[in-house]
């Protein structure tokens, strides 16, 4: 029987874009994402909207302001899911409202290696599961170890263990650049930096990398999609939502891994590429933290969404604000979603922070900021959309007047807010 899921979501902030250059040729029929359901139906096109709202610093040297999503905004708002699911539609409908364009369709079996970013800086596994293993060396002593550990050595790797008495003990030298633990149980434990350790279904080993090495998980796709979106939002939300999440997982994980090349990787498993956290966590202790989510692959195994027959990078964030953010591709358009709105929960609505001057001249090489001046908004959403491009006004530091161009993103960072959609004073 499974431990009780305790989930450590996170709902994410911006997501790294990364540019396809290459098709994948799927196994399976395609079936229409935007074929029906009240989800589909093209967006009116919005004009950007050039304007002019100056905010001027109160004499107090600080102004308000209001912020709405918490991310880019491109493609799956992961609340805006919620909304929609709460309101009857399904995954498939879902997913055909965030990436219009696209199929659904089905991939053959596949891995995908995933470069950890918590665990030692010598691959270290605990030897806790019968029949553990490792690539390429001799069988792993069977009793009177607690843990077996990779390090570099000479232009490959080195296979050494910790005694039960707690010293250290070399078992096997020249080994390939490469070596990997598995076990009969098919689940490998990794022991954390911080002395936590999470529990990773396929394969965990080292890989040399100029004088060091690094980590990988190689697992099966739909492996990683559990452990990806246990990570990403909460088991308890509308299957519909977790659902949509998991197809939009897999088919961004499936985009990335198609670029990755002579990498020694595909992804990582921070929200830099995709939060990604195993089968199970546990801390120092050994008590159970998390586990994956296995019900959210339940119908959708192997399923990824495809545009013109290549890989959809398939880009999402915890909330849009209220509307989407146009991706450069015809599958992350720019939209008005009724479904990211107060019904669904999003608590990134409406928002406020009180900014001062002077934190905002030092984050612009200023000496003093007076104003910002916005001139173009996106046109979508409440407040006529992101802002687009701005002007922070205010005096060098040899006291020449200042008026510098900026962005919406430039600004919310700033400020300290993963967002662009922002209205001042």
């Amino acid at each position: 029987m499974r431990p009780p899921r305790a989930l450590p979501f996170r709902l994410p902030g911006r997501r790294t874009a990364a540019a396809l250059s290459c098709a994948v040729v799927a196994a399976g029929s395609a079936v229409a994402v935007g074929a029906a359901g009240p989800a589909e139906g093209a967006a009116p096109r919005a004009a950007a909207r050039p304007h002019t709202e100056i905010a001027r610093f109160s004499a107090t040297g600080s102004l308000t302001v209001q912020w709405r999503g918490n991310g880019h905004g491109h493609g799956l708002s992961q609340y805006g899911a919620r909304g929609a699911a709460l309101k009857g539609l399904s995954a498939r409908q879902i997913l055909a409202f965030y990436y219009p364009h696209t199929t659904l369709t089905q991939t053959r079996p596949s891995w995908i290696r995933v470069k950890l970013s918590n665990a030692t800086a010598q691959t270290t596994v605990l030897a806790n599961v019968s029949g553990l293993r490792l690539s390429g060396a001799r069988p792993l002593p069977a009793s009177g170890y607690r843990r077996f550990r990779l390090v570099p050595s000479g232009s490959g790797l080195a296979l050494q263990g910790l005694t039960n008495r707690g010293s250290w003990k070399m078992l096997q030298r020249n080994l390939a650049s490469r070596a990997d633990f598995s076990s009969s149980r098919g689940w490998v434990q990794v022991l954390n930096s911080d002395g936590s350790s999470i529990r990773y279904r396929g394969k965990v080993g080292a890989v040399r990398s100029g004088s060091g090495e690094l980590t990988i998980n190689r697992t099966h796709l739909d492996y990683y999609v559990e452990g990806t979106v246990a990570r990403e939002v909460p088991a308890s939300w509308p299957a519909a939502a977790v659902q949509a999440q998991a197809i939009a997982a897999r088919s961004y994980a499936d985009a990335v891994r198609s670029t990755s090349g002579d990498s020694q990787y595909d992804i990582c498993d921070t929200t830099v590429c995709q939060a990604y956290g195993g089968a199970a966590g546990y801390d120092s202790s050994g008590h159970l933290l998390w586990t994956d989510n296995r019900d959210a692959i339940a119908g959708n195994q192997r399923t990824v969404l495809r545009y013109q027959g290549g890989p959809v990078l398939a880009q999402y964030s915890a909330s849009n604000g209220g509307a989407t953010v146009d991706g450069g591709t015809p599958y992350l358009v720019a939209r008005t979603d009724p479904y990211d709105t107060a019904a669904s929960g999003d608590p990134y609505l409406n928002e406020s922070e009180r900014v001062r001057a002077a934190a905002l001249a030092r984050s612009y090489g200023l000496k003093s900021v007076s104003s910002i001046q916005v001139t173009k908004r996106d046109g979508y959403g409440p407040w006529g959309g992101r802002i687009v491009t701005a002007y922070v006004n205010g005096k060098k530091s040899s006291g020449a007047a200042a008026h510098l161009a900026t962005t919406g993103y430039d600004l919310g960072s700033a400020v300290g807010l993963w967002t662009d959609y922002l209205r001042i004073g």
